[in-house]
């Protein structure tokens, strides 16, 4: 049994690294299944794999949908030209019955043709926009499928690695040390593809807060000038940038800042979160470790932008305001909400769709969707001997 899931567990990495991820998802689920008959519980480590790889898929419809809404955009604006053009026409063809009382009457059953072929195209729009929101609800299941499996590894990583430390009081076993380590870095990568599927559904303060905990732990794991840790506080920086409200505290209370003067507090966090990342850069470069001769460039020119954004828009601006609004889910005008929308998807970077390298989060631009927020369903202090067991 061991060695069937070991080869499963070698075969869904391979789809994943191929970025076949529905086959990876397929296969991991199976592995996931395969632990839980044998062992009567879950495993975090394949859970984790399972989570991502399910997160990867979600991703990918997002794309699709994204690219076939726009077409339809695009088809949608042709149609409403020919349509305008058709319009421009008709005092001409009106100019030219005046003087052929027979013409009227066909042109009343020309209107009714009309009337039936916009039906149709109306029923067809219809049928098409039911189709497309049925993509969606899919999507936006397996975004959320994700989230919980990759909460439920979560907690059942807290729940070892609280057991492995009792052990270590009893026992000073370098054993159990690397064990602990081991966990945490699973923990680690499992906090940080949350605070990634945080970012795809806009959920920025749930993102701000498990990109935290990822970022304290990859401190305390890896060397300072670690590519894991500038990678986390980029992550961390593209979490800030969007939060409008206090990640500790959600519910505002009455005598706390506005929306807009905390989310301005949000973006100088950004900033320190980026000036971060650029020290860890620079001292790689220094040293001669960055590979990547442009980064630090790219880095500071996103810093810049941050910066600038924060100087030019200090709540004078009424349209910066309504795009805060609108990122807020408050009342604001449907073109400030497509103003959010667009600076979203310019911002947030390559670090959702999987990038290896901060090089690659920099640079790729990513489509966002907005899902409605995840909230931490499982807590640590309830797990026991009821895990919950998750199969697709």
């Amino acid at each position: 049994m061991a060695k069937d899931l070991d080869a499963l567990i070698l075969e869904g990495s391979k789809k994943y690294a191929l970025r076949d991820f529905e086959a990876a998802t397929e296969i991991f689920a199976k592995a996931c299944e395969r632990y839980s008959e044998t062992h009567e519980t879950d495993s975090p480590a394949l859970l984790f794999l399972y989570g991502r790889s399910l997160f990867q898929v979600g991703v990918s419809k997002s794309d699709v949908l994204g690219s076939s809404n726009e077409n339809k955009e695009d088809k949608d604006d042709e149609e409403a030209d020919e349509e305008d053009e058709a319009k421009e026409k008709k005092p001409e063809v009106a100019k030219s019955t005046d003087k052929e009382p027979k013409s009227k009457f066909q042109f009343a059953e020309d209107e009714i043709v009309k009337d039936y072929e916009q039906e149709d195209k109306e029923e067809t729009e219809k049928q098409q926009q039911t189709g497309d929101e049925a993509e969606a609800e899919e999507e936006q299941s397996d975004l959320e499928a994700a989230w919980e499996i990759l909460d439920t590894s979560r907690a059942l990583f807290l729940t070892e690695i609280e057991k492995q430390n009792k052990l270590l009081k009893e026992s000073d076993s370098q054993a159990i040390k690397d064990k602990i380590e081991e966990l945490e870095k699973g923990l680690a990568e499992t906090y940080d593809v949350l605070g990634e599927v945080s970012l795809e559904s806009e959920n920025f303060e749930q993102a701000v807060l498990d990109l935290q905990e990822s970022l304290k732990l990859k401190k305390k794991l890896y060397a300072p000038t670690s590519s894991l840790i500038s990678e986390a506080h980029f992550k961390l920086s593209l979490a800030y940038e969007y939060c409008v409200d206090d990640p500790e505290h959600p519910a505002s209370k009455p005598h706390e800042s506005s929306t807009t003067e905390t989310a301005v507090k949000n973006k100088q966090r950004a900033v320190e979160e980026m000036e971060a990342a650029i020290a860890i850069v620079t001292a790689r470069e220094k040293a001669g470790d960055n590979k990547d001769a442009t980064l630090l460039h790219d880095l500071e020119l996103r810093l810049n932008d941050l910066k600038n954004s924060i100087k030019n828009g200090e709540e004078t601006d009424k349209q910066k305001e309504d795009v805060i609004k609108g990122l807020a889910g408050t009342s604001a005008s449907s073109s400030a909400q497509d103003v959010a929308a667009t600076l979203v998807k310019q911002s947030i970077a390559q670090a959702i769709s999987g990038a290896t390298d901060l090089s690659g989060l920099v640079r790729k631009g990513k489509k966002k969707k907005d899902t409605a927020g995840n909230k931490r369903k499982l807590e640590e202090d309830e797990q026991g001997s009821d895990k919950k067991k998750v199969s697709r």
